[in-house]
């Protein structure tokens, strides 16, 4: 008869659930850093072009 070997058998079985917890752990820091705490630059560039475009616009109505 053949023996199998489980995943938790084998030696350094630790090593398996500590990679997956220092995985989540990474992903979970990343994605606070980069998705929640995130700046929002693209809302505030959006808000200094709006009022340039708006004089801009003036300027031009003004010089006709």
């Amino acid at each position: 008869m053949e023996k199998t070997v489980a995943l938790f058998d084998m030696p350094y079985q630790w090593i398996f659930p500590v990679i997956f917890i220092v995985m989540t752990a990474t992903i979970a820091i990343c994605f606070m850093k980069y998705v929640i705490l995130a700046d929002d630059k693209d809302d505030e560039e959006s808000e200094e072009i709006a009022p340039t475009q708006a004089s801009e616009k003036s300027e031009e109505k003004d010089s006709k």
